[in-house]
């Protein structure tokens, strides 16, 4: 898969006379809130809608197609997956009786 976003230094490894060119992972000092803040929403970033009652991992599966990314939603939005998706008062209702 090509990085696309992120262009990591390279360095030059040689493993049993073999030479290879590897990424630098550590090349980089990234805070990830702050490097979100810096790419263009139109190029990067889809508007979703919120309804009642919906949660993050039917938000993964219907941005991404599994609901393994529920977590990285929730951390890039700021979200408290327990009380900062919306519900409407009837679901409320039911699970406070």
């Amino acid at each position: 898969m090509k990085n696309t976003i992120l262009n990591f230094d390279s360095k030059k490894v040689v493993l049993d006379g073999i030479e290879f060119e590897v990424p630098d992972y550590f090349s980089k000092d990234i805070n990830i809130m702050e490097f979100i803040k810096t790419l263009n929403p139109l190029d990067f970033f889809v508007k979703y809608t919120v309804q009642n009652n919906i949660t993050l991992e039917k938000i993964s599966f219907d941005l991404y197609g599994t609901t393994d990314y529920w977590d990285i939603l929730a951390l890039i939005n700021d979200i408290d997956p327990l009380v900062s998706t919306p519900y409407d008062e009837t679901l409320v209702l039911k699970r406070h009786s």
